[in-house]
């Protein structure tokens, strides 16, 4: 329910031009990988989630609460379709000067 509250309220700010954008300078690495731990916490998920990255340190400018929801939607979208002995691979690549967060399950869920 929090979760669909704080999809509208992001929604509503976005479509009146209230939505502030915060950017900071951080190790999108060091934060990614701390990510699933507390977006299990947050969604009550309780198996795996492995996490992989090319590089030990990306430095990045954004705003991390907006990257921090648009990371719980896709983990969220992920746990959905999931089978229930499946485990979560989720990588950050950088293909072609971008980065890309890459989620793939390891069974037969929607991501596979």
């Amino acid at each position: 329910m929090t979760e669909i509250l704080n999809d509208v309220l992001i929604i509503g700010q976005l479509e009146v031009g209230k939505l502030e954008y915060r950017p900071t300078s951080f190790n999108l690495v060091e934060h990614s990988r701390q990510s699933p731990e507390q977006i299990q916490m947050n969604l009550g998920y309780r198996r795996l989630i492995f996490f992989t990255s090319q590089y030990k340190s990306v430095t990045c400018c954004m705003d991390k609460k907006m990257l921090a929801h648009i990371l719980t939607n896709l983990f969220s979208n992920a746990i959905k379709y999931l089978s229930d002995d499946s485990i979560l691979n989720f990588n950050l690549l950088n293909l072609y000067r971008q980065i890309v967060f890459k989620i793939k399950d390891w069974k037969n869920g929607i991501f596979q």
